[in-house]
């Protein structure tokens, strides 16, 4: 059960991906006073929260509205991890940063902060696909998202004084290790959906 909730929780933290995206929000916020951005931190991190408790609860209704398989989501979200397992392997700093920093005067609400910075497509395939599996309980689910969303916030909140203490070079090594472990994630959930789909005997644990 514990050793559950780790994996689980580690997956999820690699995929909220807070070391790589805090540079985002220190661009974001630099011209807040350390109140208003700890506010703003805060309301978009519950913001993602939300966001996928959201897709924990209804995300089979989801499913069964248009129609998807799981086999099918398995695929596309895998592949959707490994192209984020790759800009965090191969790429140093997100593309977003200097797209978003002409806004940074402005409240991001919800949008790029909560969506897709921290809860994107990536993160919800995935939680998609560990609840139709049924191979965790929601309840082991959601408290791996907690844990993983607590920690997250915790690195947003202190993000300058890592950026600080850990250096660009730093970072850069964690952002690219998690990539290389999500790259491995990602294989295995494509080999899931299309060994089952093509019924080929081959069905990774």
């Amino acid at each position: 059960m514990l050793l559950a909730l780790f994996q689980l929780s580690l997956l999820f933290f690699m995929l909220f991906d807070a070391l790589g995206s805090f540079p985002v929000f220190v661009t974001l916020l630099k011209d807040f006073s350390p109140e208003r951005r700890r506010k703003i931190i805060i309301r978009e991190c519950l913001f993602a929260l939300a966001t996928l408790v959201v897709f924990i609860t209804f995300g089979r209704k989801i499913f069964h509205l248009f129609n998807v398989s799981l086999y099918s989501f398995q695929v596309v979200g895998g592949s959707m991890l490994f192209i984020l397992g790759l800009e965090m392997a191969f790429s140093p700093i997100k593309q977003h940063t200097e797209s978003t920093t002409h806004n940074s005067n402005q409240d991001p609400v919800f949008f790029p902060l909560a969506f897709p910075v921290l809860t994107g497509p990536a993160v919800i395939s995935a939680t998609l696909s560990c609840v139709e599996e049924k191979i965790y309980s929601i309840e082991l689910i959601f408290c791996a998202i907690c844990l993983a969303w607590a920690a997250s916030l915790a690195i947003f909140l202190y993000s300058t004084v890592f950026n600080r203490i850990m250096g660009s070079n730093g970072l850069i090594a964690l952002e690219r290790l998690f990539g290389v472990i999500l790259l491995v994630i990602a294989g295995n959930l494509v080999l899931k959906g299309l060994s089952i789909a093509f019924n080929i005997g081959f069905y990774v644990t």
